[in-house]
């Protein structure tokens, strides 16, 4: 059984963060005392496939990426993930609870 789960939203005091939302939008949702206990940045490289009618090629872009993690007593941890500033995931470490 996988622990990590993909979840919709991740709510931080009384406001949900959800896919899409800015790292501006998510700061101000989220209280001082709901700040993340690690943020942790680094770069990501995707495949992109093209596809036209003659040609069909492969690019590689790179995006820089933000992983926001939050423990909260009696919580699942919960990772925040962002691509290029816009939430890109959320996971839920169902394995290890504050």
């Amino acid at each position: 059984m996988d622990s990590q789960k993909l979840i919709d939203s991740y709510r931080c005091s009384n406001r949900l963060i959800q896919q899409g939302m800015s790292w501006d939008d998510v700061n101000k949702a989220c209280p001082k005392n709901y700040q993340p206990s690690d943020i942790e940045y680094y770069l990501e490289s995707f495949e992109v496939y093209h596809y036209t009618y003659e040609v069909r090629y492969v690019s590689v872009e790179t995006y820089e990426m933000e992983k926001w993690t939050f423990k909260k007593y009696g919580q699942f941890r919960t990772q925040v993930i962002f691509r290029d500033g816009i939430v890109y995931q959320i996971i839920q470490d169902r394995s290890i609870r504050h």
